[in-house]
């Protein structure tokens, strides 16, 4: 944790690259500079001024294959701890930890453009899917189950991961109006009513349940 020594970090996915640095502005335009040019040169690509930016993480984030990344402001994980060893005090400064969050509002986005909530004013309403109503009941639990848990799975690492259990309610509140169009109950207190809270199936072979955010239990289907 020398504070002297630079460091680089990289990662990429297909065509998007987001490098973290440690030191001065200096360095990181120099390390723009050498990516820019190799893939000119080398490869025959172009960097896009739209796509490409340099942003210090302590005053703005970025955002990364659906990730919102920033360093964290907590001012108690910014500071200089004094050990010692064979006899000698030694400073380090602790660095400040990295932030990641899903985003939370453009899910909500994605999800009414997909029909599963319409926008009112800025709260998102869950409504029902009506051209999943023929379907059968576990049909439409695996259709939501599929999307909670591809959400959850994707978001599993974030910072903010229980900001996710909103989205979770949505979704659930949205199959229980599936359901409701479904067995014409009107409401989806009625459903919760008739089928419980989690909305499950019993048959002979499985007991399937809407997922949880938070507890899931072994007839769970996951």
């Amino acid at each position: 944790m020398n504070i002297n020594i630079k460091r680089v970090y990289y990662i990429r996915y297909v065509d998007h690259l987001v490098v973290g640095v440690v030191g001065s502005r200096q360095d990181i335009i120099k390390i723009y500079n050498i990516i820019k040019t190799f893939l000119k040169n080398e490869l025959n690509l172009m960097l896009t001024r739209k796509n490409t930016a340099i942003a210090h993480l302590s005053k703005n984030c970025i955002f990364f294959l659906g990730i919102f990344i920033k360093r964290s402001l907590n001012l108690k994980k910014c500071i200089i701890s004094v050990k010692k060893k064979d006899g000698v005090f030694i400073k380090t400064k602790m660095m400040s930890s990295i932030v990641m969050n899903a985003p939370i509002k453009t899910i909500f986005e994605k999800g009414t453009l997909s029909g599963f909530f319409k926008k009112r004013g800025d709260k998102f309403i869950p409504t029902n899917r009506s051209r999943y109503t023929n379907l059968s009941h576990q049909d439409i639990l695996h259709y939501y189950n599929s999307i909670i848990n591809g959400i959850l799975n994707y978001y599993l690492f974030v910072n903010n991961r229980k900001c996710l259990s909103s989205l979770v309610y949505g979704f659930k509140l949205s199959c229980a109006r599936t359901l409701a169009l479904k067995y014409k109950l009107r409401y989806a207190s009625k459903v919760y009513k008739r089928f419980g809270s989690k909305l499950p199936i019993h048959s002979d072979t499985v007991t399937l349940s809407i997922r949880s955010i938070f507890k899931t239990t072994k007839k769970t289907h996951l």
